[in-house]
């Protein structure tokens, strides 16, 4: 029964200095600008945003490509100009209008009727492919993998 005791009591410790105070936003924040092959520029919250972008706008063209209704893209887009960028000294007066170009896009694009849906979808993508050839060329190639046919 004392076994039992100091098991229970050792596995309480464990559970609670995982979970302790700080412990799990101090996880997040180290794992936040962590560098892995797959993401090698780290995981800040605008390259996470952007993840989930670019996964909205596949969904978004297979929708488009199979006529079905198309899903929205992430709600929280327009955080693209508040969230944590991977590089902090990122020039904004560069980046924001860009950002808003995009914003734009978007908004023209959940407007479209069915005879604009395809081009103002492209000008989503292109805006995002603007963006990325002033920063973070990386993704431009799988980016324009997203363009429709027109």
């Amino acid at each position: 029964m004392a076994r039992l005791a100091v098991f229970i009591f050792l596995l309480g410790v464990c559970i609670a200095s995982c979970n302790g105070a700080g412990g799990e936003e101090a996880e997040k924040k180290g794992s936040a600008c962590k560098m892995d092959s797959v993401n090698p520029n780290g995981n800040s919250e605008l390259a996470i945003l952007m993840r989930k972008m670019a996964a909205g706008l596949d969904s978004a063209k297979q929708g488009i490509l199979n006529h079905r209704e198309v899903r929205p893209l992430p709600d929280n887009i327009a955080t693209i100009l508040t969230a944590k960028k991977t590089d902090p000294n990122l020039d904004l007066t560069v980046f924001d209008p860009l950002a808003q170009k995009y914003l734009a896009s978007v908004k023209d694009y959940y407007s479209s009727t069915a005879e604009t849906k395809n081009h103002n979808y492209n000008s989503v993508v292109k805006a995002c492919v603007t963006c990325h050839e002033s920063f973070c060329g990386g993704p431009i190639k799988r980016i324009k993998k997203l363009l429709l046919p027109e």
